[in-house]
């Protein structure tokens, strides 16, 4: 999985960070780990959020940058270790050990199409939709083996978009999964709108997005509930985020700086409808998404 890889060629005033999202309904389990590190010229370190979805709980644990580094595949930060294929966290009160397996990759080479090419100031890829999680999680003196589910991306450039929305969702009744990206993409010249869809059913992916010429429409139908209708052709996407509970995160901003608030959900519930003119191919919905809408 080459989008896993370390992306870095500058020495200061950048980003570049790793999500997982572990989700297990029945042991209760829904964490967002993101490991990074900041080249901030002011401030450069590594650090790792644990985002705890049932707390409603955000950790940020700073770490020296020398404490970073990528070895085998694999991001160290201190003793704490991420890969494709497991995850290893021992830091406060969360111990985690979980393997990731039967991952749900990509059909297309970049999530971002072409304009993964282009001098953007931030770039999104998708490493897996979904995988198996099997291993333990402790919260403080509570150990579980958990069984459930994953999904893995990586962001990295010199900021945050200046207004953005983000979807993910790998828990509906069927073999489905969704991720959906988009806003305003800065460039060294101008801030054109640009977004990316991938929706995988039963082995088959669609992939929307400016790259394809994909037309999208959004509608704020309350505070807490956003309809994005994405056409392609002769293909239709609905998707309806049903905001939920999001949780004070800290992103990047000008240059790397370690102090945008962003504001995640992973409790949020997501529905979808995919049409294929005026036939309805899959309809259905997925608890424990992932939702932000940092847009206006």
């Amino acid at each position: 999985m080459e989008k896993f890889q370390i992306q870095n060629k500058k020495t200061h005033d950048y980003f570049e960070g790793w999500y997982l999202r572990i989700t297990d309904r029945v042991q209760n389990v829904n964490l967002a780990l993101i490991f990074a590190k900041t080249l901030y010229k002011d401030d450069p370190h590594a650090f790792i959020q644990v985002y705890d979805g049932v707390s409603l709980k955000n950790h940020y644990y700073r770490f020296d940058i020398d404490d970073f580094s990528f070895e085998d595949d694999t991001v160290k930060i201190g003793k704490n270790t991420l890969s494709v294929n497991r995850v290893n966290l021992e830091i406060d009160v969360y111990m985690v050990d979980v393997m990731l397996k039967a991952h749900t990759t990509l059909q297309k080479t970049s999530a971002m199409g072409y304009l993964e090419k282009f001098p953007l100031e931030c770039f999104q890829e998708v490493i897996f939709l979904d995988a198996e999680a099997i291993g333990t999680v402790k919260r403080k003196k509570n150990t579980v083996q958990v069984k459930g589910k994953a999904y893995m991306e990586k962001t990295y450039g010199r900021r945050f978009p200046k207004k953005w929305f983000w979807v993910q969702a790998n828990h509906f009744d069927d073999t489905v999964c969704l991720t959906l990206a988009g806003g305003s993409v800065p460039t060294l010249s101008f801030k054109p709108f640009g977004f990316f869809a991938i929706f995988q059913m039963h082995g088959e992916e669609f992939a929307f997005g400016t790259y394809n010429l994909s037309r999208m429409k959004i509608e704020v139908i309350s505070p807490e509930r956003i309809r994005f209708v994405i056409k392609k052709r002769r293909y239709v996407l609905e998707v309806i985020g049903h905001l939920k509970n999001p949780v004070e995160l800290v992103g990047p901003t000008d240059n790397g700086e370690m102090v945008l608030p962003v504001f995640e959900s992973i409790t949020s519930h997501v529905e979808v409808i995919f049409k294929n003119k005026n036939q309805v191919l899959y309809q259905g919905s997925s608890a424990f998404a992932g939702f932000e809408w940092m847009y206006e």
